[in-house]
């Protein structure tokens, strides 16, 4: 089944891509599509993070 890639997935697939080629190849693994490494649960990932980091800096200012 394809999965619709969302808005956020397609902006890291196309300026991201390259380093996140690199960190996968760290680890001795491999994207399946070279072009688009990023999948849209990495992605979620990514902004859950970010948000999770900017509430912890406004909370203990």
């Amino acid at each position: 089944m394809h999965e619709h890639e969302l808005w956020f997935t397609a902006l890291l697939n196309q300026y991201l891509a390259g380093p996140a080629n690199a960190m996968i190849s760290l680890v001795g693994q491999h994207a399946h599509d070279p072009a688009k490494p990023w999948s849209n649960y990495n992605a979620m990932l990514v902004i859950i993070v970010a948000l999770c980091l900017s509430f912890s800096q406004t909370c203990s200012a």
